[in-house]
């Protein structure tokens, strides 16, 4: 014989079960990655600030569109040469220091600011120059210029010159060419 009934239970549809369990989910969630979920929303913020969230949605957006772009660009003549370019600069970039080039990147950043402000010294004469030359750092900036200048000559034309040290650390001019005059 059947028993009867003793107790009679609410019973939640499965759909509001399943919802609050996906919400106690969530919200456990939310309290172990507390800091995580903050430096996102931060990195969030920044990048709408910076206007690059928005420029990402554009992209995404219209891939479409961009992609069918990109491709007609590529199938002009000169662009497999600018993709081989940038190819080069990028392998390039791997070879410089990265502290040199936050180095020079601070440099350029401070001396905008300068420029902009109005505050960079005025050069009227051969006199300002000479006295702007004998600053420590305008010397070390204008030594690093030249190291570049000079190896970028070096590269251009591997037979060109060399540099040696002669007496008393001078440098001297050693032509690999000679002419015979």
């Amino acid at each position: 014989m059947a028993r009867s009934i003793a107790k009679i239970r609410e019973t939640q549809s499965s759909a509001e079960a399943v919802k609050e369990a996906q919400i106690a989910k969530i919200e456990s969630l939310f309290v172990e990655y507390t800091q995580d979920i903050e430096q996102m929303m931060r990195l969030l913020r920044l990048l709408r600030e910076k206007g690059i969230l928005d420029a990402g949605a554009a992209v995404l957006e219209q891939g479409h569109d961009l992609l069918e772009i990109l491709v007609h660009q590529a199938n002009h003549p000169g662009s497999i040469g600018g993709i081989k370019n940038i190819i080069a600069v990028v392998q390039g970039m791997t070879k410089i220091d990265a502290k040199l080039v936050a180095a020079v990147f601070n440099g350029v950043s401070d001396a905008s600011r300068v420029i902009s402000s109005g505050d960079a010294d005025d050069i009227g004469d051969l006199w300002d120059i000479v006295r702007v030359l004998r600053d420590r750092d305008v010397n070390q900036g204008l030594t690093a210029v030249f190291a570049v200048l000079k190896s970028v000559g070096q590269h251009v034309d591997g037979s060109s010159s060399t540099r040696t040290s002669g007496p008393a650390g001078e440098g001297l001019e050693q032509n690999r060419n000679p002419v015979a005059t």
